[in-house]
């Protein structure tokens, strides 16, 4: 699920749930933060509050490429939009 300022990612295997702040910087920019996690195996209460910065690079339909950068990645990711 997402609005324009919340992100809850669910793994319906696992059932960890994730859940982040959505901040934009502009039409194609935001950062997204870390506010909590619930049902995970193990502790990762140190990934509260850390921050990843998105660019939006292409939509084209359903699909939407974007660059991922936080303190431990650099990446481009490329998903379809499924809501």
């Amino acid at each position: 699920m997402r609005t324009d300022n919340l992100q809850i990612e669910i793994n319906s295997e696992t059932g960890v749930e994730i859940y982040t702040k959505i901040e934009w910087k502009s039409d194609c920019e935001y950062v997204m933060t870390y506010e909590k996690i619930l049902n995970h195996p193990k502790d990762i209460s140190s990934v509260i509050g850390k921050k990843i910065f998105v660019e939006i690079l292409e939509t084209n339909g359903n699909k939407i490429k974007v660059r991922a950068k936080s303190d431990s990645m650099d990446e481009k990711i490329e998903f379809i939009k499924t809501e």
